[in-house]
C-alpha cells in the first residue's frame, strides 16, 4: 500500500464493500525486490498447519498492486466442523474438520475431509523435562486425512509440533503435539525423554481412534469400512523410533475385535480379532455367490471356530494391509466344511426335482448318485422316476454332464464322493439298490415288483 499507515477505509477498499472483513489483518508494505519474496513464503505456509491452530479458522494472503489484474489471493480455511464427540472413557474428543484451500491446485487437492482424534495421556515420571515440569497432562492429536492431502505440492509432514516439521513419516496420518524440537525446527529431537514419552502414548491414541473410525462412524455398509483400514501404518518408516510405535500399533490391534466377518445381510457387521478370521480364496468365493444367487444361504458361513472375512476385503488392494494385521486364509478344513454344506444345500435342490419336497427335507436315507457311465445318464434318471422307492436320488443330466466336460472332472468327483455323501452308480448297482430297497421296503410301492421284469429286461438289454 501506499507510504504511512493504511486507513481502515483502505483495507476495507482492497476486500470490496460487500465483504466483512477478517478478525485480524496484517499489512506488509513492501519494497518491490522484497515482494516476490515474501509472496513465496507466505504463500507455502502448509495448508494442514489449521488443523492443529484451534483459534484460526482461515488465513488468506492478498497482493494488492496497481494493476488489479495482478492482484492475486491465497487462502486456507476450515470450512467446517462436524460430528464433535467427547469420550470420556477415554479422556479424548473426536471431530471432522473440512479443510479447503483457494488457489490454482488439481481439483483433488481444493479440499478434503481429516478425521480429527484429540486424546490426554498423563505425565510419566520418567518422561518429565526441566523446561515443562509445571505440564501434568500430554495431549496428542492425530488427524486421518480422507482424501488427498492438501499439501501445496509440498512434501506432507507426518509429525507436526504446532508448525510442521519436515519428517515424513511414511504413515498415513498425523501426529501433532508439544513435542521438543530441533534448533532449525525442521525435526523433533528424537532422543529427547519428553519426545520418547509422546511417541510411547501415539500407539494407544490411535487404536483408541481406529476403534471409534470403525465401529462408531456412521458406516451403514460393511464395504464402506475398507477406505478406514488404509489409515494402518502398513509401511515402515525411515525413522527406527517410529518403528516401534508401529509394531506397537500391530500387537495392540491383534487384541482388539476390529477386522469385520462375512455377513449374510450387508446392514449387520460383527467384529473380531485378526486371529479370528481367515480369507477364502477367490476362485471359492465365486462359488458362494453363486450359491448365494441361487438363494443359497450362507447364514452359517462362520460357524466352524474361523469366522471368513468379509468379501469386502477380499481384494489383491487390502492383502498389505491383511499382512499387516497377520490375517491368515483358511485351512483346507475351512473349505471342505463350507464345501459340503453348500454341497448338502445344492443336493437338495437337485433332488427337488426327482421326488416330493418332503421326500427331499428328511432325505429318508437315501443317497446322491452319479452315473459311472456317461451315456447311462439319462435311462437312469427315467428309470428312477419310476421307482420313487429307490434309495438314491440322480443329479441331473445337465449337470452331471456338465461336470464330465470340466478338465478337473475326476479330482472333482472324487471330492463330490468324499464331501458330499455321493456315490458312483452303474446300471447293475442301480439294480441291486432296487432288490436291496425291495426286500426293506416290501410295502413302499407296488411298482417295485411290477416293473422288476422290465428292468431286468432294460438292464440285459443295455449291457
Amino acid at each position: 500500500m501506499g507510504g504511512g499507515n493504511p486507513a481502515l477505509a483502505d483495507i476495507q477498499k482492497i476486500y470490496g464493500s460487500t465483504e466483512s472483513l477478517p478478525a485480524t489483518t496484517i499489512v506488509l508494505p513492501l519494497k518491490p525486490d522484497k515482494e516476490q519474496v515474501v509472496k513465496s513464503q507466505l504463500s507455502s505456509i502448509h495448508p494442514e498447519v489449521l488443523l492443529f491452530l484451534s483459534k484460526i479458522r482461515r488465513l488468506s494472503v492478498r497482493e494488492d498492486n496497481t494493476d488489479p489484474r495482478l492482484n492475486t489471493i491465497n487462502a486456507i480455511s476450515i470450512s467446517s466442523e462436524t460430528d464433535f464427540t467427547s469420550r470420556k472413557n477415554v479422556d479424548a474428543e473426536s471431530y471432522t474438520l473440512h479443510l479447503s484451500a483457494e488457489e490454482d491446485c488439481a481439483d483433488n487437492e481444493r479440499e478434503c475431509n481429516y478425521y480429527m482424534w484429540r486424546q490426554k495421556f498423563p505425565v510419566s515420571q520418567g518422561s518429565r523435562v526441566e523446561r515443562r515440569m509445571e505440564i501434568d497432562d500430554l495431549v496428542i492429536t492425530l488427524a486421518f486425512p480422507n482424501g488427498s492431502r492438501l499439501n501445496r505440492g509440498m512434501d506432507s509432514p507426518g509429525i507436526y509440533e504446532f508448525p510442521p516439521t519436515e519428517m515424513v513419516t511414511n504413515f498415513p496420518f498425523i501426529v501433532q503435539a508439544d513435542f521438543v524440537l530441533a534448533s532449525s525446527r525442521e525435526t523433533i529431537v528424537l532422543h529427547k525423554k519428553w519426545n520418547l514419552g509422546i511417541l510411547a502414548c501415539v500407539p494407544s491414541a490411535f487404536v483408541n481412534a481406529f476403534n471409534s473410525l470403525v465401529k462408531t462412524s456412521g458406516a451403514a455398509l460393511v464395504s464402506s469400512l475398507s477406505r478406514m483400514f488404509e489409515f494402518l501404518p502398513v509401511d515402515s518408516s525411515s525413522y527406527p523410533i517410529l518403528n516401534t510405535g508401529r509394531d506397537s500399533i500391530r500387537d495392540k490391534l491383534s487384541r482388539e475385535n476390529i477386522v469385520p466377518s462375512e455377513s449374510y445381510t450387508e446392514q449387520k457387521k460383527f467384529f473380531h480379532k485378526p486371529n479370528e478370521v481367515g480369507r477364502i480364496k477367490p476362485t471359492f468365493w465365486d462359488i458362494l455367490n453363486k450359491a448365494r444367487k441361487h438363494g443359497v444361504s450362507l447364514h452359517h458361513l462362520s460357524s466352524h471356530g474361523i469366522y471368513a472375512l468379509s468379501s469386502a476385503f477380499e481384494k489383491e488392494y487390502y492383502d498389505d494391509i491383511l499382512n499387516f494385521l497377520e490375517v491368515r486364509s483358511m485351512t483346507v478344513g475351512a473349505y471342505k466344511y463350507e464345501g459340503n454344506s453348500i454341497v448338502q444345500i445344492c443336493w437338495s435342490r437337485w433332488a427337488c426335482a426327482l421326488g416330493t419336497i418332503n421326500e427331499v427335507t428328511n432325505w429318508n436315507g437315501k443317497s446322491i448318485c452319479i452315473s459311472y457311465n456317461g451315456d447311462h445318464v439319462s435311462w437312469l434318471i427315467d428309470w428312477n422316476k419310476e421307482f420313487r422307492c429307490s434309495a438314491c436320488f440322480f443329479m441331473p443330466q445337465s449337470t452331471q454332464e456338465a461336470l464330465w466336460s470340466f478338465r478337473g472332472a475326476e479330482t472333482l468327483y472324487n471330492w463330490l464322493v468324499e464331501t458330499g455323501e455321493a456315490c458312483y452308480v452303474d446300471v447293475n448297482d442301480y439294480a441291486i439298490l432296487l432288490i436291496i430297497t425291495q426286500q426293506r421296503q416290501k410295502a413302499c410301492c407296488g411298482l417295485c415288483s411290477l416293473s422288476m421284469s422290465v428292468l431286468n429286461k432294460e438292464i440285459c438289454y443295455s449291457k
